[in-house]
Parts: structure tokens; C-alpha cells; sequence
């Protein structure tokens, strides 16, 4: 109609716009129905609320609609309408039983006031404030839907709220199932009880139940180690040894920094209690069966994604390519203000070198110090013969200031490779050079599955009578042979398989070369050359 109304049939005056502006009366509607409302069959809406406030305010938005309300004194309230039932399930996607409903895929791009007043429905339908001793601990939701609590978790930390999901068995004999809930306290549920229940806690402290700092018993006795002799001495170990059985609060481990001297232990306490990092307990760890398929979704521009309210990246750092401090300081400001992130700078360097490999690179800090990322020169089971070769290259790399000095470095480095392959292919080492050293992790025979090259050199030694135990640590060189390794203790230089060192040398210095752009099979092949002639 001219009106923008659809009719829904002949003798009906329900009539709704043909275009629905979400206002907050709306949302709200739709957020309770996702609380505890259901459908009778295709014929209306029903929203099982019992609080008289509460029902106003549906029948005044059913008024809206020239929906004629019914109050159920067992079922809540009615709204009459094979309209708004079609309208709600086939084009907004609210649907399911209290088992399976979910937010519909459009939620996150309401904006905020919109979400909150989504979420001020469902709370005021099945949230509640929780009290202990009279004091303010937080605000839970109870849902058999696991995926409706997921969601309002996600919609929460949109909000900058974070929220924490349990698992309890339904108690009620006549119920099937589990109950999920999501807890929300400390700050952030004196900030949820204020959005969405106008409820101001006066508390100035509140305890988070959920935000503690995972120590060891063994990280406990290193503090009472590390605490001062004084009169308190006593008093504090005992309050520290309770902790050995009970996980420590942020708050308490705070307090505890107060007690200790500066020293590593303080640093790395006070790096746990200061960081933004949340922790929560592992639930369970699941072996797959067989591998699967994983995807790695490319979000354009961000290259960033969000997996299960994780945001993740295919890198733990941000480079910035200037040493200009005001341009430094401009980017930590835009990460605060646009993206709600807290940067700071770690390290300056000199230069940089990165590998196409996933997150290797190497470095020269502005102190001199050469700092490498996951490159496997500087992986402590690689043998010596190649750690001094890749060692030889870091020095030079340590020693360039400009780009002269750098082609410079780039034609001593070929050299530096030239070198030590030939040594290799002369038989210019001595075998504990080549050696790898492995811990075994446990007893050989518990190995079923596979069988790693260091458990092969102990079961080589078991059977000429040497014990190898859990714990020891086994020396191996790769060689020709069917078993592609012997023990250091009975190995040859004749054995060893020259071609796999060749191999190890090729990817240590590759991770690097392709960063400087040498070809290293370029470099072989002239040397293969040169030694024939």
C-alpha cells in the first residue's frame, strides 16, 4: 500500500511496514524472544514473561502493529499473528527450540546502542545479577543453547566485555541436557549490570573469579624463595603455600609483588600481573584421529580473522619502517584509538631481513645484537659444524652499517657457504662436530608409533649392552646405511651420509638467503664446478 504496509490476509488488521527500521523497542522484542520466547505452531508469538513491566512494553509494541495482545497467566503473553511469526522466522532467522536457537547472522552489524538494547532483552529474560553475602560478584545467562551463549559472548566483546562460559548438569529429573552459562564479573560485570540492568554497583573493589594467573607450585616455591627475611617472613610463605593447591587471583598476585625484591622473579611476576593476557583453564586436549583439512582465512587489508573470539594473525609483531619517533608514536596512537590496541615498541633495528618462510627473520638491533626468529641456525639439536658455519654468517651480518657495507657482507657470506661445503665434501671435520644431541624424552620402548632418528641410535646402543635410560642424552651422525644413523660412540667417517649434511647446510643458510636474495644452489652448483676443474 501506499503506506508502506503489508495485509497480511482479508479479515486480518495486523499490518506490519514493508521495511522494518530496527528501533530499540524492536530489538528488544527480538532479543526477549531469544530469551524465552517460542512460536504456537505458524499462528503467533509467544514470550513466556511474567513481570507486568515487561509485558507492557511487548503489548505496546504489538499495538504498534494492530496486533490485539493476550495475557496467558501460565504462558505469558500472546501475540495473535501468522504475520509477524513469518516475518521473524523467514526473513529476520530468529528460529529453534531453547536447544538450538542462535543469533542471526546480521547482529554484528547493529550498531552499538542497537546491540545493547538486543542484549537487554535476552538478560531481562533469562539473566540475572548474582549476589553473595550481599556483595555484587557479577551477571550471568543460563541457556541450553551452547551456540546462543557463544554468540552473546562474541556480542559482548564487541562491546570490550568479556564474559566466561560454563558447562552444568541439568539438575531437573524431568530435563534433558546441559546447562551453558555465561558469567560475567569483576569490572566488567559492574559495567554489563549498569548497560543492561541501569544497576550501579558502589563496590570499589570487585572480584574477578575468572581472572587469575596460572603458577605452578613449583613457580609458588621459587617465590617464598625470593621473599624477604623480615617479620612477615612466616605469615606470607604459608599464605603462599595455600596457592600450591588453588589458582591466584590477578589481584593477589598484585599484592604479592609488594613482598619481593627486584629480580628476575619480581620481572616475571610482574609481567603476568601487568599484561592484558587473560587465562583459562584447558578443558580438554583431543588427538585427531586422521589429519584434516585447516583453512586459513585472508581477510583483505586487516589480514586478520576472528576464530572462536580469537583474533588471529599470521604474525606476533608489527614492523614499522622508519626510526622517526614521532612516526612511531603516531601508529601506537592510531592502534589505540582505532583498534582499541595496545602497542609497544620491543626492539629497534639496525636492519632487517626477512625470510618467505612463515615467520623467520633476522636482524640487527640498534645495540649491535643480532637477533633471529625461528631460523634453524639457531636451534640448539643442530650440529656444531653447522652452527659455526651460520655463526661465522651472523658476524658478518652484525658488522653491516649501510648498503655498501651490506653487498659487501652479501660477497663474504657466499664465501663463508663456499667454505664450508667444501669441508664437508673433503671430509674436513671431526664426527662429534656432526653430531646431533637429542634428549630422550622416555624409555625406547615406550616409542610405538615412530620411531625418531635418536631413538634408532639408542636402540643401537641397547644392543651392544650400553643402558640408555629416560633422561640421557643421545649423540647420533646421519649416515649411508639402511637405519640412516649411528650412534657418535661406534660411528665412521666413511658412514656419514655427506649429501644429508649438504641438505641440513642448504635449508639452515636458506631461511636467510632468501632474504638477502642469494641463490644458494647457484653458490653449490659454481662450487661443484670450480672443484671439477
Amino acid at each position: 500500500t501506499r503506506d508502506h504496509k503489508i495485509l497480511l490476509a482479508r479479515n486480518s488488521e495486523c499490518t506490519l511496514p514493508s521495511t522494518l527500521h530496527f528501533d530499540h523497542d524492536l530489538i528488544w522484542f527480538l532479543g526477549l524472544w531469544l530469551g524465552d520466547g517460542s512460536y504456537d505452531g505458524e499462528n503467533g508469538v509467544e514470550i513466556s514473561v511474567f513481570d507486568e513491566e515487561l509485558q507492557e512494553r511487548v503489548m505496546k509494541l504489538a499495538k504498534r502493529f494492530h496486533i490485539k495482545p493476550l495475557i496467558d497467566g501460565r504462558k505469558g503473553v500472546r501475540l495473535p499473528s501468522r504475520l509477524l511469526v513469518r516475518v521473524m522466522k523467514y526473513v529476520l532467522g530468529f528460529d529453534g527450540n531453547a536447544y538450538t536457537k542462535r543469533f542471526p547472522p546480521w547482529y554484528m552489524s547493529l550498531p552499538d546502542d542497537l546491540l545493547i538494547e538486543f542484549l537487554k532483552g535476552l538478560f531481562q529474560a533469562d539473566g540475572n545479577i548474582i549476589y553473595s553475602k550481599g556483595k555484587f560478584i557479577g551477571v550471568k545467562l543460563d541457556s541450553r543453547s551452547e551456540q546462543l551463549i557463544r554468540d552473546v559472548q562474541t556480542a559482548l566483546l564487541r562491546l570490550g566485555i568479556i564474559g566466561y562460559v560454563r558447562r552444568y548438569k541439568d539438575i531437573n529429573p524431568y530435563a534433558k541436557g546441559t546447562i551453558y552459562r555465561l558469567v560475567v564479573s569483576g569490572k566488567n560485570g559492574r559495567r554489563l549490570a549498569r548497560l543492561l540492568f541501569n544497576i550501579e554497583v558502589s563496590e570499589p573493589q570487585i572480584k574477578d573469579v575468572n581472572d587469575v594467573i596460572p603458577l605452578s607450585g613449583r613457580s609458588i616455591s621459587r617465590i617464598i624463595s625470593c621473599l624477604k627475611m623480615d617479620n612477615h617472613y612466616s605469615k606470607r610463605a604459608s599464605y603462599l603455600r595455600a596457592y600450591k593447591r588453588a589458582v591466584m587471583g590477578r589481584r593477589v598476585a598484585a599484592k604479592i609483588l609488594g613482598w619481593l625484591d627486584e629480580g628476575v622473579v619480581k620481572n616475571r611476576l610482574r609481567w603476568l600481573v601487568d599484561s592484558d593476557v587473560l587465562w583459562d583453564k584447558v578443558v580438554e586436549i583431543r588427538r585427531l584421529s586422521k589429519p584434516e583439512l585447516g583453512f586459513d582465512i585472508n581477510v583483505p587489508e586487516t589480514q586478520n580473522f576472528v576464530a572462536s573470539n580469537i583474533i588471529a594473525h599470521n604474525t606476533d609483531s608489527v614492523f614499522l619502517k622508519t626510526s622517526d619517533q614521532a612516526a612511531i608514536d603516531e601508529v601506537v596512537r592510531w592502534a589505540k584509538d582505532a583498534l582499541k590496541l595496545d602497542l609497544e615498541l620491543d626492539k629497534k633495528y639496525r636492519y632487517i631481513v626477512f625470510s618467505t618462510r612463515k615467520k623467520n627473520y633476522l636482524g640487527v638491533t640498534d645495540k649491535g645484537v643480532v637477533d633471529v626468529k625461528g631460523l634453524t641456525g639457531k636451534k640448539r639439536h643442530i650440529p656444531k659444524f653447522i652452527k659455526e658455519a651460520f655463526d661465522e654468517m651472523l658476524r658478518v651480518l652484525q658488522e653491516v652499517h649501510d648498503e655498501q657495507s651490506f653487498e659487501q657482507a652479501r660477497e663474504k657470506i657466499e664465501e663463508i657457504i663456499k667454505t664450508w661445503y667444501y669441508k664437508l665434501k673433503r671430509g674436513e671435520f671431526e664426527l662429534e662436530d656432526l653430531s646431533f644431541k637429542v634428549m630422550l624424552s622416555k624409555s625406547v620402548d615406550r616409542y610405538v608409533k615412530t620411531t625418531p632418528p635418536h631413538v634408532k641410535a639408542a636402540k643401537k646402543l641397547l644392543n651392544r649392552g650400553i643402558s640408555v635410560m629416560a633422561g640421557d642424552i643421545i649423540s647420533y651422525v646421519r649416515t649411508k646405511d639402511r637405519d640412516g644413523v649411528e650412534p657418535l660412540e661406534f660411528a665412521r667417517k666413511d658412514q656419514v651420509d655427506i649429501d644429508k649434511y649438504v641438505e641440513y647446510l642448504t635449508s639452515t643458510f636458506g631461511q636467510v638467503l632468501d632474504a638477502l636474495g642469494i641463490d644458494f644452489d647457484r653458490i653449490i652448483g659454481v662450487t661443484s664446478l670450480e672443484h671439477f676443474m
